[in-house]
């Protein structure tokens, strides 16, 4: 699920906006291992940089990815963002049948912003989940005009949700079962975030040590990169 791509290269970069912060991380997979590598990571404050809408400063931003893939001389880079914003609007809605009509599942007041959706699980009342989002034209565009301004090789933007969702499923490999997935979201009271423990997330991904970073207060951005990453791999 993503609203924009570009053409794919080699060196892969993640970034995560919240309305407190902007988070980049360069990942790499593995040459030995099924596991990533996190090559560099920094977190920057958004404090003062989001306004009452939920729109990021496209000057601020778009200069500390620029930062970021200069300081660590990332070579031929490609960029992707998550984000979550008062502008993204996301739900889970429940369905009768497995393949309904587009035209069914789209929010009534988004029709006229751009919207996916993507099946999720079953229950147990022969029922389908489907996770819907939708964000509008002026929020997307402000990040298509920041990488051009900025010359950013900006591949793909979607939403924190959409990457956790595609991270479970490469996680559990072929041995993966939507059905499992539901009992899992209803356990975590639909909090794709809590999907995931400690234990998972460190066999998804190795932190050398010279990132001086707490794996446990950065796990929500750390999963998420890891889920652009593997989106980009696996689609």
């Amino acid at each position: 699920m993503g609203w924009f791509r570009q053409s794919k290269t080699i060196n892969y970069v993640a970034a995560v906006l919240s309305t407190q912060s902007l988070t980049c991380g360069w990942l790499e997979k593995s040459l030995t291992t099924h596991m990533l590598i996190l090559r560099a990571y920094k977190k920057i404050d958004l404090n003062g940089d989001v306004d009452a809408q939920g729109f990021f400063n496209p000057t601020f931003i778009g200069t500390a990815l620029s930062s970021f893939l200069t300081e660590y001389c990332i070579p031929n880079p490609t960029l992707s963002c998550a984000f979550t914003s008062p502008l993204v609007t996301e739900r889970l809605t429940t369905k009768t049948h497995a393949t309904p009509h587009p035209g069914t599942l789209i929010m009534t007041h988004t029709q006229h912003a751009l919207w996916d959706y993507q099946y999720i699980y079953p229950t147990d009342t022969d029922e389908y989940v489907f996770y819907l989002c939708a964000v509008t034209q002026p929020f997307l565009l402000q990040y298509k005009l920041m990488a051009i301004k900025h010359q950013l090789p900006l591949l793909t933007t979607t939403s924190q949700t959409a990457a956790l969702l595609q991270l479970y499923r490469f996680a559990y490999g072929n041995a993966f079962r939507s059905t499992q997935l539901g009992i899992d979201m209803q356990r975590c009271n639909n909090n794709p975030e809590r999907l995931f423990s400690s234990d998972m997330l460190n066999r998804i991904i190795t932190i050398p040590p010279h990132i001086p970073i707490v794996i446990a207060q950065e796990k929500s951005s750390l999963l998420t990169m890891c889920g652009l990453f593997v989106s980009e791999r696996t689609e």
